[in-house]
C-alpha cells in the first residue's frame, strides 16, 4: 500500500508544533507522541506499536527539518508588489515572525491563499522525504 500524500502533510502539519509525528505506512494513520488527542491510539500503546512494528512506521522530518519561515518567504516573494507584499516581508524579521506573519495573513485576509501555498511547498516536501526513503507514495490531493 502507497503512503497518502495528504496524510503525510497534515503530519508535517503537525510537525510545526515541535511535535514528533509517525506515519503507519501501511494503513496512513498518523501519531503525535506528544498530543494524544490526535493520535488513534493513546500514547503509552502507540509507543509500543512503533517499537514492536518498526518496518511499519516512519517518523516523519522533525520542525527543525521543515523550514516554515523559508515557505513564507517563499510565499511573500509570489506575491505581486504592493503594500501587502511589503507589510509581509517585515513581518517575517525578528523573533516571532511567524506569528506576526500569520496575524497580518489572517488580517489581509490571505488564509486561503497561504494555506494552498504552504499544502503545496509541504507535499513538495513530503515526496523528497518519501523518495529518499525509497516508500511508494500516492498523490491524492488535488487543488
Amino acid at each position: 500500500m502507497a503512503v497518502k500524500l495528504s496524510v503525510m502533510v497534515e503530519g508535517l502539519k503537525w510537525v510545526y508544533g515541535h511535535d514528533t509525528v509517525y506515519i503507519n505506512i501501511k494503513n496512513n494513520t498518523l501519531v503525535n507522541i506528544a498530543d494524544p488527542t490526535l493520535s488513534d491510539l493513546p500514547i503509552e500503546d502507540a509507543l509500543i506499536e512503533i517499537e514492536e512494528k518498526k518496518d511499519e512506521y516512519l517518523e516523519l522530518p522533525s520542525y527543525k527539518q521543515i523550514d516554515y519561515k523559508k515557505i513564507a518567504k517563499d510565499y511573500v516573494g509570489s506575491l505581486n508588489e504592493g503594500a501587502v507584499k511589503m507589510r509581509l516581508e517585515k513581518t517575517l524579521n525578528g523573533p516571532f515572525a511567524m506569528r506576526r506573519f500569520l496575524k497580518q495573513i489572517k488580517i489581509f485576509e490571505y488564509n486561503d491563499n497561504w494555506y494552498n501555498f504552504r499544502t503545496k511547498a509541504l507535499k513538495n516536501i513530503a515526496i523528497n522525504f518519501l523518495n529518499m526513503k525509497n516508500i511508494e507514495y500516492e498523490d491524492d490531493i488535488s487543488y
